[in-house]
């Protein structure tokens, strides 16, 4: 069955009934229903023309432009069915969109008048014209296309040998068919562009180094055809200057923190680091890590790193600062550590000049004479570290090494031939957080826990005149040392100094306990020196190192790796000439739409939700295609789409046949084209036309074939006996050169069949208003071939009014939307919204003999349908449902209808599925063919047609999930308590499985609050270090991925406690109780009130608010497994906690899973030698649903297979197995997930007989059992004879 709006039009006109014959007989057999004539002026007996069964248009829309030609193509080639022979513009178009149309190809030429009055869109409409002589007018909409547009683009400032911040000039709204060009003379020396032409958007980068300076002068042009393209405001062009400046100008780098550290990532798991460069004029990234890149159009950092490491990011602003960064950028080894990169980075300490005051580069941050100690990027937590306080050793002359320095002290060793003065200073080196002349000590950022270490220290030494080496001490910081001869002046500050040591808050959303003091990341390749600001020197005295022990605060905010919570999708591979849909392989965690981003192949589609349609034609050229999308939070990604060649038209077509055709004796009669089964996407479309372009041809004397449309006409001799038949074998090539054939058969039949036959339309049916009805014919009233099938074809025939005037479909039927199905006649009537009326609808038959049912051409077939008033089938009856679906042993799903319906309801799907989907019409049974490479965690819509007895109709939706881990695995966390002092707390997961991985949702914000997740274990690391503003409690989202690829988020609360509640440890004790049995608990506190928190399934709990007693009783079938019962304690300073009562339920005889505890029998059955027969199994009392699973079972030539629905085990004996005994292992699956088994044992007779029988599961006794009955029985009668011999023995002397 169809839906009515899948039914093209079928109609007729009035002329004579031979017409009628002669013109069905070269009709095609449609599967789908057809709609009402609007205006009839048909034959009587045509049934649909070939405009009507046309699916020939023009595209959706087309965008044009004023002044350009732009050409439309009607969607016709080699395997179109039904195209059209002729194409004419309509009257009614707009001369002013200047529109001409190819009378042969159908392609439309337009070329919008500039001067026209013309809307934003229109519909050019075209006259078709077919084989068969019919006519209908397509609309082409079409709307002009808004002008192109440039992007602005302001006046740049680049520098000499600076990497410049890539340039993209852009015009959006572009036609297609134009080019945006430059002139790459005018550009700088070093400067490079790349031109983008593709689609609307047209893109010029600019990239490189420039290497003179100088003022040039840039121009860019949008051309079509060689011209300027004209846009709104005149010709578009853009001018614009970039100015190369000398670097040696730029003011000395200052160390700022550009972009965090990232996460740590897996071997192979891909970075994706955005560099923010708004206001950059160059930006440069080096020294990335193997497998990293820097891609300059995105400003962004790619790949995949194969090592750790760091890479150094420098920037010039427009302003022209300069401004510099080191990210840390940790791979993960085996077992889930990190290393920490080995980095030589260079030295940050000024040069001075020779008897000049030079001044110190301005901090970002405030600069103290304390040290700082800086936390952690990792956001992992270290313990407390003791610091290590060290001071630098003297320097010879030349630049020292940069390699650590000893714990061990050194002598104080003048290394330079010029006298030292007394008071002297250095610059100090530029810091991108606090700066401190007290030494300070790097915490690790890879996760480490250091513990303690012991401090090093060393003796301060001055140092020469020369400068000291750009390689600052390993893990050291040196303190400011006196210079010889040079005066410095001291480093002014962007912010207050202070004398107190300042700690960094981390940058991460992680925890850190009490880290020492850390260093700052090296800034610049170049020594910080800055220009002479003074004649006049300047000393400040030598600042005293000594450790600082203040501890920092966390932060406030949590910043997860975004890589778990954006969009991905999976390669998708589909064959040209088929549909495929897809789902992204991850999503994120908050609700976020995506949309593609630039073009992408007229097949492909990407939904909102990330959905991926694809449907290439046969003609998609096959290969490898990307389209860009964007999602609403910025992320980017590339879907691809390998397109793989089309499978033959000879292997995706089956099962070509004709429909049986009858001839009389002495005359002629033509065939219905050919019919066949097309597979597309997995799914079979049956009785389906040949693909258009199909070639006939055939050999046979007995008839003729139309190469064309393969119509098979015979005349049968006149002396031909009845019920022969004449079969002519035809032979066919498809449009791609591959070939099939099929046997045309014709029955000679006696008579003619419309007297044979007069089809009746099911009484009684109707439809309530705007409901749909459809009305079959009766059983044994229409013609039908030896397979039962319906051999007719039917059609609306027209209504006419008194004065035999030929009504249209909303007169001649009352407002009623009525269609019918030519291969079954089943009429389909939709009744108006308001006051429907019962219409009477006649239909013409045509018979495979050529004759049809109207008489002096009048119909005498009619369907009547009533107008409801009162509630249909599909009003009364409950709402189809489906049961839980489960997955047989091919993977596929499987699920059944619940409930019961009305004998003869049928099942049919309306639209399409993800993955391929088979619906018994009968049953309404749904398999969903799961491929291998089928995502997992996949949600779709199965959307369902139930038809009921009475014609009503009910729209179904089945939801369907294909299998994942997140579905069906356990992953939970105990609520976490934390303290107002700040204090950490750690809880890991109560399940964990193998394989899986975690992270903090990119949507936690919860303000006061720092979360960290460990990755590889799961646990959570919870502080609230906020004010009395920050919310109290939180529910902190946790990423879990599954060892499958398949996603859940978990949400675990957090409580912050006070008082009492933050010091009180309360428990309740673990018990384990027997289903039926109750306990009690108590906890180990007193004085505080007690509450229930939620109701546990499967428990009936209550509680003592005073003393907290926790009564716990567990119902006779519940089933087995631990339960956690959280209880809330709210203690007399008004302080709470919530805790947990362990309570693990057994069976009622003391097992621990249901498996256990159920006694499985064998079942006895009988099987014969070539013989197959079905066993109904005994379901245990707390199986699940759906339990059965066939065991391990190899038997030469046994065949064996179980319905798991229905619970029927069915085995074939082979022919040769007499007196074999067989045990079929059947598995069980229990409500609590435990799984027993039991034998079915087959005991064969010696009697071979084919055939099938049905059978009950039942424990045969052994012959053994029943010898014993009959002694048991003879010893009975003994007893009894010989306890009453005397009254037998009367008996029988009174008898005789």
């Amino acid at each position: 069955m169809t839906g009515k709006h899948d039914r093209a039009i079928a109609c007729r006109r009035g002329t004579s009934v031979a017409a009628c014959a002669l013109g069905l007989s070269l009709v095609v057999t449609g599967v789908q229903p057809v709609a009402a004539p609007q205006t009839a002026s048909q034959a009587s007996a045509q049934l649909l023309t070939d405009a009507q069964k046309s699916l020939v248009r023009y595209p959706t829309s087309t965008s044009v432009n004023y002044g350009e030609t732009t050409k439309i193509s009607p969607n016709v080639n080699r395997l179109t069915v039904y195209p059209p022979n002729g194409y004419k513009l309509a009257d009614s178009v707009n001369p002013g969109w200047g529109a001409t149309i190819d009378p042969e190809s159908g392609e439309i030429s337009i070329t919008p008048d500039p001067d026209a009055d013309l809307g934003e869109s229109d519909k050019i409409e075209v006259q078709f014209t077919f084989k068969d002589g019919s006519t209908k007018t397509v609309d082409a909409a079409v709307s002009v296309q808004p002008d192109p547009e440039y992007v602005d683009q302001s006046d740049k400032v680049f520098w000499t040998g600076k990497a410049i911040n890539t340039i993209d000039i852009r015009v959006n709204k572009a036609p297609r068919s134009s080019a945006l060009t430059i002139d790459e003379s005018t550009l700088p020396p070093g400067v490079t562009a790349t031109l983008r032409n593709f689609g609307n958007i047209k893109h010029i980068f600019l990239k490189g180094t420039p290497t003179e300076t100088g003022t040039f002068t840039v121009k860019t042009q949008l051309v079509e055809g060689g011209s300027v393209v004209a846009g709104a405001d005149g010709p578009l062009e853009q001018t614009f200057t970039i100015t190369v400046k000398d670097s040696a100008d730029l003011p000395a780098p200052v160390a700022q923190n550009i972009v965090d550290d990232p996460a740590p990532v897996k071997p192979g798991e891909e970075v994706n680091i955005a560099i923010p460069t708004e206001n950059a004029s160059s930006v440069e990234v080096t020294d990335l890590p193997e497998g990293l890149t820097y891609d300059q159009e995105n400003s962004k950092i790619t790949g995949k790193p194969t090592t750790s490491g760091t890479a150094r990011i420098d920037i010039i602003t427009n302003d022209a600062k300069v401004i510099t960064d080191t990210i840390d950028i940790q791979v993960e080894e085996a077992g889930g550590s990190t290393t920490p990169a080995t980095t030589t980075p260079e030295d940050s300490t000024p040069e001075p000049t020779s008897d000049q005051t030079t001044s110190a580069p301005e901090p970002s941050v405030p600069v103290t004479s304390e040290p700082t100690s800086a936390t952690p990027t990792s956001g992992q937590l270290t313990t407390q570290p003791q610091p290590t306080p060290t001071t630098a050793q003297p320097t010879s002359g030349q630049p020292t090494s940069g390699q650590p320095t000893s714990g061990q002290p050194t002598t104080a060793r003048p290394t330079s031939d010029q006298p030292t003065t007394t008071d002297q200073t250095t610059s100090a080196p530029e810091p991108s957080a606090p700066a401190t002349s007290e030494p300070t000590s790097t915490t690790p950022t890879s996760g480490w826990v250091p513990t303690q270490p012991e401090p090093t220290s060393t003796t301060a030494q001055p140092t020469s005149g020369q400068p000291t080496s750009g390689q600052p001490t390993s893990g050291q910081t040196t303190t400011a040392q006196p210079t010889s001869g040079r005066t410095t002046s001291a480093p002014e500050p962007s912010a207050p100094a202070t004398s107190e040591p300042t700690a960094a808050t981390p940058t991460s959303g992680q925890l850190t306990t009490q880290p020492q003091p850390t260093t700052t990341k090296p800034t610049s390749g170049q020594t910080t020196a800055a220009q002479p600001t003074s004649d006049q020197p300047t000393t400040t005295k030598p600042t005293s190192a000594r450790p600082t022990t203040s501890a920092p605060q966390p932060t406030t905010s949590a910043q997860p790796a975004p890589s778990v919570d954006d969009f991905a999708w999976d390669k998708l591979t589909v064959q040209a000439g088929t549909t495929k849909v897809t789902v992204p392989s991850r999503k994120p965690s908050e609700t976020v739409n995506v949309r593609v981003d630039g073009d992408a192949p007229e097949w492909l589609s990407v939904a909102s939700d990330g959905q991926v349609l694809a449907e290439p034609g046969r003609d998609v050229k096959p290969g490898e295609y990307t389209v860009d999308v964007v999602s609403g939070a910025g992320e980017r990604d590339i879907i691809t789409v390998n397109v793989t060649a089309p499978v033959s038209d000879a292997d995706r077509i089956s099962g070509v046949k004709y429909k049986d055709s009858y001839v009389q004796a002495g005359k002629t009669n033509s065939s219905r084209q050919p019919i066949a089964t097309i597979d597309r996407d997995g799914i079979e479309y049956k009785s389906q036309p040949l693909p258009a372009g199909t070639k006939f041809s055939t050999k046979s004397a007995e008839g003729t074939v139309d190469p064309d449309t393969g119509v098979v006409t015979v005349k049968a001799p006149l002396r031909t006996p009845a019920g022969e038949t004449i079969e002519v074998p035809v032979d066919f090539t498809y449009p791609d050169g591959t070939t099939g054939k099929a046997t045309a058969v014709f029955h000679v039949d006696v008579g003619a069949q419309n007297e044979a036959y007069k089809p009746a339309y099911q009484e009684g049916l109707g439809a309530q208003p705007g409901k749909t009805v459809v009305v079959p014919l009766l059983d044994g009233t229409f013609p039908v071939n030896k397979d039962g099938e319906n051999i007719g074809q039917y059609a609306l025939a027209p209504v006419y009014d008194d004065k035999g005037n030929e009504l249209g479909a909303d007169k001649a039927y009352k407002g009623w939307d009525v269609s019918i199905d030519p291969g079954t006649g089943a009429v389909y009537a939709t009744a108006p919204e308001e006051h429907p009326e019962q219409i009477t609808v006649p239909v013409t038959v045509l018979y495979s003999d050529g004759t049809v049912s109207d008489k002096d051409n009048e119909p005498t077939v009619v369907a009547r349908i009533a107008a409801l008033t009162g509630p249909s089938l599909a009003d009364s009856t409950e709402a189809a449902g489906y049961g839980k679906p489960f997955f047989d042993a091919d993977g596929n799903i499987r699920m059944f209808p619940t409930g019961s319906l009305p004998p003869g309801a049928t099942f049919e799907q309306t639209g399409l599925t993800a993955l391929p989907v088979e619906i018994d019409p009968e049953t309404g049974a749904i398999t969903v063919k799961v491929s291998e490479d089928a995502p997992v965690g996949a949600n779709f819509d199965i959307p369902l047609k139930l038809t009921l007895p009475d014609g009503s109709v009910q729209e179904i939706t089945v939801p369907v999930s294909t299998k994942s881990e997140a579905a069906n695995q356990v992953v939970s966390w105990r609520p976490v308590k934390v303290t107002e002092a700040g204090t950490p707390v750690t809880v890991a997961p109560s399940q964990a499985p193998a394989g899986t991985t975690y992270a903090l949702a990119a949507s936690f914000d919860a303000q006061g609050w720092q979360v960290s997740v460990d990755p590889k274990t799961g646990e959570i690391t919870v502080a609230r270090n906020g004010d009395e503003d920050d919310p109290q409690a939180a529910l902190i989202p946790v990423v879990v991925t599954f060892a499958d690829g398949s996603q859940r988020v978990v949400e675990v609360p957090a409580t912050t406690v006070r008082g009492t509640a933050a010091v009180a440890n309360v428990e309740y004790p673990r018990v384990v109780i027997n289903a039926g049995q109750t306990a009690i608990l108590r906890p180990s506190v007193a004085g505080a009130s007690f509450s229930l928190v939620k109701p546990i399934p499967g428990l009936r709990t209550q509680i003592d608010p005073v003393t907290g007693e926790l009564t716990v009783a567990s119902y006779d079938g519940t089933v087995p497994g631990p339960r956690d019962i959280p209880v809330q304690v709210t203690f007399e300073d008004s302080s709470s906690t919530i805790t947990s009562a362990r309570v693990e339920v057994r069976t009622k005889s003391g097992m621990s899973t249901l498996a256990e505890s159920t006694l499985l029998d064998d079942v006895s059955a009988v099987g014969r030698p070539d013989f197959t027969t079905r066993v109904t199994l005994p379901v245990p009392k707390k199986a699940a649903d759906y339990p059965f699973s066939l065991g391990e079972f190899d038997a030469e030539g046994w065949e064996v297979s179980l319905d798991r629905a229905r619970g029927v085990l069915e085995f074939r004996v082979p022919a040769d197995a007499a007196g074999q005994v067989k045990q079929i292992p059947v598995n069980v699956r229990f409500a609590d997930g435990s799984t027993g088994q039991f034998n079915v044992t087959v005991e064969v007779d010696g009697v071979a007989a084919g055939g099938s029988s049905q059978s009950n599961g039942s424990s045969k006794p052994s012959p053994w059992v029943w010898a014993l009955a009959v002694l048991g029985l003879l010893g009975t009668a003994g007893k009894v004879l010989y306890d009453n011999c005397d009254k037998f023995q009367h008996f029988l002397e009174q008898w005789v």
